[in-house]
């Protein structure tokens, strides 16, 4: 994740609050539930997180899980609020 949503000033953007939120938890279910830590990086509107060490099916499947939530959310707020304000990329 990077960037901000710009759909609010700083510090008000609900549509920014909410995707760091999603995308936040996401990160702390993988961190919970895998067999292993993920590396991640975490800054000012960036998020990063590195899952090259993911092996098993259990955590495939554990991941797949976490991630496809997170994504249904995000979904979700790009519905509510539109793309201007929250756009994907498909990257593996």
């Amino acid at each position: 994740m990077e960037g901000h949503a710009g759909f609010a000033e700083a510090g008000q953007d609900i549509v920014c609050a909410a995707i760091s939120v999603l995308t936040g938890t996401a990160v702390n279910g993988l961190e919970r539930y895998l067999s292993f830590q993920p590396n991640y990086k975490a800054g000012d509107g960036f998020l990063e997180c590195d899952l090259a060490l993911l092996e098993s099916e259990q955590d495939r499947l554990i991941a797949e899980a976490i991630l496809g939530t997170m994504l249904l959310g995000l979904q979700q707020i790009q519905k509510e609020y539109g793309s201007r304000y929250i756009k994907f990329e498909q990257r593996r």
